[in-house]
């Protein structure tokens, strides 16, 4: 057992020096990336004990542009989807005991001051607005049924938020892994109207996604043998409790 742990360990730290790729490959499992309208390529971040972190890029949303700027009467909206499908196959004598998907999304929200007359019989306003929406899911396909979807949404990011998704059931042999991003950018300019004199305040909205991190926990299967000598082990102490009793 501790040997085996112990190729484990060498087998993930030679593929941690593999460069970008669409399909990771160690001692106990494969991931491969299934062609869909969103390139990706993965590259092994570190891999210690048993844990691989690989950075997963291609499956944010892009913005585009950065910002998302209402200057006049019409609304601006820029949005966008992103994800992909990783095939795994898990190496018999091993498992998967856990999936968990990191990153951070930052965002910003700015709708300008309005007039200080606002409100007067002068001038009548509608102060601007700003929104965006995030969101990151996760499931695990067996013959095409998910178990253990999470689910991650922001709304109205301002700063850096970070989020992580996780699939802890234990997985053997082949499943798939699917994950679907979304990002929208919404905003609407400020209005002020001095009887029919009609100007616009900017409002502006951004998002942008950051770096994701898949962190996969893999370790080896206890062979039978194993097993027989824990309870056997179980046993003699049971015997050496009732002796003392005696």
């Amino acid at each position: 057992m501790k040997l085996k742990q112990a190729l484990l360990g060498a087998a993930l730290l030679a593929v941690s020096a593999a460069h970008a790729a669409t399909t990771i490959e160690t001692d106990g499992f494969r991931l491969s990336h299934v062609d869909m309208p969103y390139p990706i390529d993965m590259a092994v971040l570190s891999a210690v004990g048993g844990e691989v972190r690989i950075a997963v890029r291609g499956w944010q949303p892009q913005i585009n542009p950065a910002w998302v700027v209402a200057a006049d009467e019409l609304p601006q909206t820029e949005w966008d989807i992103g994800g992909g499908l990783l095939q795994a196959s898990v190496t018999a004598g091993y498992r998967i005991t856990s999936m968990t998907l990191a990153g951070t999304v930052t965002g910003a929200l700015e709708t300008a001051a309005l007039d200080s007359q606002c409100g007067s019989a002068q001038l009548a306003c509608a102060r601007g607005t700003a929104a965006s929406q995030a969101t990151v899911d996760m499931s695990v396909l067996r013959n095409g049924t998910a178990t253990g979807p999470a689910l991650w949404r922001l709304d109205d990011a301002q700063g850096t938020h970070a989020y992580s998704l996780t699939a802890s059931q234990p997985l053997t042999g082949e499943f798939d892994l699917e994950v679907n991003t979304y990002g929208m950018a919404f905003a609407t300019a400020g209005v002020e109207d001095r009887h029919g004199d009609i100007s616009y305040v900017p409002s502006r909205a951004s998002l942008g996604f950051g770096d994701m991190i898949l962190t996969v926990q893999v370790s080896p299967v206890p062979e039978p043998g194993t097993y027989a000598m824990l309870l056997g082990g179980l046993g003699l102490l049971g015997v050496a409790a009732r002796r003392r009793q005696h």
